[in-house]
């Protein structure tokens, strides 16, 4: 009744299109005090506190701090703060 163009997708006309995931951030953009996990209210700061801690994955930070354990949408921004925390972490020393 619009004279509109069928879509190439016509499941999009029902369903709708899904948007582009979002890109992460780069953490050291992000400021301690901003929530990475909005369903369980977990800051930066938490993560990074966490991690120093001892707790060196996704999964051991999940464990401690309830990050990622809600919807998931989180999980691609803990990734990639594990992996900077990771990479900016001196190498320790085997001696003992």
């Amino acid at each position: 009744d619009r004279g509109a163009e069928i879509p190439s997708n016509r499941a999009s006309l029902l369903f709708g299109s899904r948007p582009a995931a979002p890109e992460t951030e780069s953490p050291t953009r992000i400021p301690d005090r901003a929530t990475i996990c909005q369903c369980n209210g977990v800051t930066k700061g938490v993560l990074c506190a966490s991690f120093l801690d001892g707790n060196r994955s996704v999964a051991q930070l999940a464990q401690s701090t309830r990050a990622t354990t809600g919807c998931g949408g989180c999980r691609d921004t803990v990734n990639a703060i594990v992996d900077w925390l990771t990479a900016a972490e001196p190498a320790q020393s085997l001696t003992g």
